[in-house]
This record gives structure tokens, sequence and C-alpha cells, in this order.
């Protein structure tokens, strides 16, 4: 289409859109969900949006056709978390709006699971095994983690992606 729809600004880590309260601060961090997740914050209001990459609590759903890693999410959350500072408030991926410490436990969540999950693949069980034993640890109040969301994610893991 000559073009048309495709982006005529890019960056590589951070972009600043507008100036003074009305500014609105793009961020990548890493691959999560995709390849291409970008994080906003508006300073103005201390909220960032998320996206899809904390959309609910639980595993993030990977997207691997599109560049996402579940060998990544963790230490990109983690960046997010060291990253940004001055917001309280974060619109996840599907439109909850909770507080910044959620974010904060997310990105521990995402540890979490990661560890869990390669100690299981080295001690030598399958992703279908991971996903029949694997729980939320305590203390992740309203996290939830369907079994098929385990499997999927354990077997990107083994296969390193």
């Amino acid at each position: 289409a000559s073009g048309r729809g495709l982006p005529t600004r890019t960056f590589r880590d951070r972009l600043t859109l507008g100036t003074g309260p009305d500014r609105v601060e793009l961020f990548y961090f890493g691959p999560g969900q995709t390849a291409g997740d970008i994080w906003a914050v508006f300073p103005a209001g201390g909220t960032i949006t998320a996206g899809d990459a904390f959309g609910l609590k639980n595993p993030t759903r990977i997207d691997s056709e599109l560049g996402g890693s579940a060998t990544h999410v963790a230490e990109t959350l983690e960046k997010v978390v060291a990253g940004v500072s001055g917001v309280d408030t974060v619109v996840t991926g599907h439109g909850d709006v909770v507080p910044w410490r959620d974010l904060q436990d997310f990105a521990r969540f995402n540890r979490t699971f990661l560890t869990d999950t390669r100690a299981a693949l080295d001690a030598g069980k399958t992703p279908d095994e991971i996903s029949t034993t694997w729980k939320v640890p305590p203390g992740y109040v309203g996290y939830t983690a369907a079994p098929a969301r385990i499997k999927e994610n354990a077997e990107k893991i083994r296969d390193g992606k």
C-alpha cells in the first residue's frame, strides 16, 4: 500500500512525545508477550500502560511468532520496575487499573515461574508434568495458573523461546 500505515518515527529504547505536563514517554525494555511491547508513561497522571505484557495475574501469554519470549519476560518486567519512576497507577492490557506494587509483584511472579520451571526441567520433568504440579506460590492473591498456559510456557522455556 505504498507504505501507508507504516510508522514514520521509530525508537530503540525511549521516545518522548510532546512537552510539559501533556507529554507521553514511550519505553521499550525488551521482549515480553511480543517483541514489540511498548510501555507508555503519562507523567502528569503518574500512570503507565502495560499492554498485554501485564494483561492478567497469571503467567504471561507468549506469542513466539511475534518475537515474544518466555525466557526473557521476567527480565523485561524487572527492567520496567527498575527503569520507570514517578508512577503509581498501571493500566493492564485487559483494562484493570492497579497500583504500581501490582506490577512489582507481577515481575516477581514471572521470575518465580521462570526459576521454578527451569528447575523442574533440569530435574527431568516434562512440560506436561509441570503443568499439573506447578501452583501459584502463597502471597500472590488473585493469581491463577491455568495448566494449558503453564504447559505452553514451559515448552517455550524448554525450547529457549
